[in-house]
């Protein structure tokens, strides 16, 4: 990952930085505040100038930061004018909000700026800032919803490619799969860009987001003073560090093992002999999401539709973020999301089982019950059918294949267990 060095602190190396916004509305109140979130730990600052109201003209916002870079010694500032389109209070993006931004580039207690994407300005200003040495935060917020996992990627490569030094995404999510789906996009968005990310889900529902982004490789996390939240779901300082601490111990005992490929390639067998070889725990991804639901698997597909359970996958896979290491026996179908195969290969490595399609037939005979997508392609035509539709997601996810066509669960195990072993000395 490149990294953001600003004064001594390192933005995209060890765990998650944490952030704390100084949300006061006067000068002396700014003071105190930032000289709080220095007591309390804070990584970085950030100074919310959309929510002062006593500051008058250039000279009182030079007052401001100055207040604010004494207190705040050798912690870096961010500088942030969130605009009431990103659920701020400055009115919106224009040539008052420019001129704020510049005048934040000329100070030398700004280290950081924070910078809407949609702002006309944007293009403009990332040069201002790079030519005095600041460095660019490029932020997208929406209070309404979670957009796809195509969009928000695709906003990070266009921050990316606008200039930002830190990605950033915030969204509200209406399900716990809209916050997978943010992590997801922020593991795809790093390994793309090879920059700093920050990825957010706010509210109860996102809170994933915020103590677990180290799994995601997010560089940057939020946290408050207790009662001064400036976004929902942001978690004090002192529980964002008990969070961040545990999960970090937590990835240091090892990574996930996912097992994917189609049904009857032996995953659930495999999984127990691994199991055996490693000490791992398995989860079996359709059991769990079938005794969370209680109902299940082709009960979920009839009443609430196949785009609903895989909904449920992601949510299950993000939440691995905060656990143990496990092998993990996936869904046949868990794959052909793309936010599903990103949190897969961001958690650990994948292993892809194979086997032909007259091997798979006589694997799955009188099946086709207990298997929704199976109905109707009980044949090797049809399995071979539904096997090709899906054979780019299993190639795009897997670090590894192997093909289970002539091999015992325990020799599939110990074939897994060579290569991984291999890769490790390779590596």
């Amino acid at each position: 990952m490149k990294t953001v060095q600003v004064k001594n602190v390192v933005i995209g190396e060890g765990l998650p930085k944490i952030a704390v916004p100084v949300t006061a509305a006067d000068l002396t109140q700014v003071s105190e505040q930032t000289a709080q979130c220095v007591r309390v730990g804070a990584d970085l600052i950030e100074l919310r100038a959309d929510l002062v109201k006593e500051v008058r003209g250039d000279d009182g916002w030079r007052q401001y930061l100055a207040a604010a870079g004494e207190a705040a010694g050798d912690v870096p500032l961010i500088f942030t004018v969130r605009t009431s389109g990103e659920g701020g209070q400055f009115p919106s993006s224009g040539e008052a909000y420019a001129q704020l931004v510049r005048l934040a580039a000329e100070d030398p207690a700004v280290s950081l700026v924070d910078i809407e994407l949609s702002s006309p300005e944007a293009a403009e200003l990332i040069r201002c800032l790079a030519a005095r040495g600041k460095r660019v935060i490029l932020s997208r917020h929406s209070f309404a919803e979670t957009p796809a996992f195509g969009e928000i990627l695709a906003t990070y490569l266009a921050m990316d490619r606008a200039g930002g030094d830190i990605l950033k995404c915030a969204f509200m999510p209406k399900t716990e799969a809209d916050a997978g789906r943010v992590l997801a996009a922020a593991a795809a968005a790093q390994q793309e860009t090879g920059k700093p990310v920050i990825a957010i889900s706010m509210g109860e529902m996102g809170r994933i987001t915020r103590v677990a982004g180290e799994a995601v490789h997010a560089a940057v996390t939020f946290g408050c003073l207790p009662g001064e939240a400036s976004a929902p779901g942001q978690l004090t300082v002192s529980e964002l560090k008990e969070e961040l601490t545990r999960i970090h111990a937590r990835r240091a005992r090892g990574n996930f093992l996912f097992l994917t490929g189609f049904m009857g390639t032996g995953k659930t067998a495999a999984a127990e002999e691994l199991s055996a070889l490693t000490g791992l725990p398995v989860i079996e991804m359709d059991e769990t999401i079938s005794s969370e639901a209680g109902k299940d698997i082709p009960a979920i597909f009839a009443e609430e539709g196949e785009a609903h359970f895989r909904d449920l996958e992601t949510q299950l896979l993000a939440s691995l973020s905060e656990k143990e290491p496990a092998v993990v026996s996936c869904g046949g179908g868990c794959v052909l999301r793309e936010e599903n195969r990103a949190l897969m290969r961001a958690l650990g490595t994948v292993v892809l089982l194979t086997a032909e399609p007259r091997t798979l037939l006589s694997r799955l005979a009188g099946e086709a019950g207990g298997r929704p997508n199976l109905r109707g392609r009980m044949s090797e035509e049809g399995i071979c059918e539904l096997m090709e539709r899906r054979a780019e997601a299993y190639a795009a996810a897997a670090d590894l294949a192997v093909d289970t066509d002539s091999l015992t669960a325990k020799e599939v195990a110990a074939k897994i267990c060579e290569a991984l072993k291999a890769g490790r000395q390779e590596g």
